[in-house]
């Protein structure tokens, strides 16, 4: 087993027994995260990922530096220091800048896309396409994220942006919510894309987090979605092992 899949191999594992610890214990799931009630929430199908690699493309090394650009899944626990982004960097001890925004889109005139700020960071972690279907759950909102031939949409764009300042674009899909029912169908097709963007260009890297949080664990969530303390900082250290920690 190279080093690469030693890492993820330990990620799993340590996902593996807090699937264990969900399991067997009687513990209550965590309260909902106050601060951004109001936010928009993201929504997902049951079925969120085709199968597929974990991680689909290579990090680049060396990682000197991550910024966070993407909605709520990245921007909550910003204030307790337990965002994705923060894990990830206090872990790979690099400098991590969270520019994520809760309720942000892809395809709003101030989305995601005007969140990010170029910088020396050596690495993007992005999230999107979430909000967006809560907009509008169709073909058409799918192609203004990711053309079918990959050549335009508002993440191309955005990943266009990010090579061009020198640094490598990470795309996190999306995990399922606590309850699913109902949810736009396109989610798939949506992570199919990403994965796609990924095998076809070198600054791209699609990462599946649907395996690493999942309604098994609820003490990983703060509400019916978003992660927990507990969830993001799980997050970030399986995003650490995937980075080349």
């Amino acid at each position: 087993m190279g080093p690469i899949c030693s890492r993820l191999a330990r990620a799993a594992a340590i996902g593996a027994l807090v699937l264990l610890a969900a399991c067997s214990s009687d513990a209550a799931r965590a309260p909902a995260n106050e601060v951004g009630a109001a936010e928009a929430e993201i929504v997902a199908p049951a079925s969120l990922v085709p199968e597929g690699p974990v991680v689909t493309g290579a990090v680049r090394q060396p990682v000197t530096g991550v910024q966070a650009v993407g909605d709520s899944i990245l921007g909550w626990n910003q204030e307790s220091g337990e965002a994705i982004s923060d894990v990830l960097g206090a872990e790979l001890g690099v400098p991590s800048v969270n520019n994520a925004v809760g309720g942000a889109t892809l395809t709003g005139s101030d989305g995601i896309p005007t969140l990010y700020e170029p910088d020396d960071a050596s690495h993007v972690l992005i999230t999107g396409g979430g909000n967006d279907f809560a907009v509008s759950c169709s073909e058409d909102m799918l192609d203004r994220l990711v053309s079918a031939d990959l050549t335009s949409g508002r993440m191309v764009d955005l990943v266009d942006r990010v090579a061009a300042n020198g640094s490598q674009a990470v795309i996190m899909g999306y995990y399922l919510p606590v309850r699913s029912g109902g949810e736009c169908a396109l989610f798939d097709d949506l992570a199919t894309r990403y994965r796609s963007l990924a095998e076809a260009r070198e600054d791209v890297v699609f990462v599946r987090s649907d395996l690493t949080v999942t309604p098994a664990a609820p003490e990983l969530y703060a509400d019916e979605v978003h992660p927990s303390p507990r969830g993001g900082i799980v997050l970030g250290r399986f995003l650490a092992d995937v980075f080349g920690r």
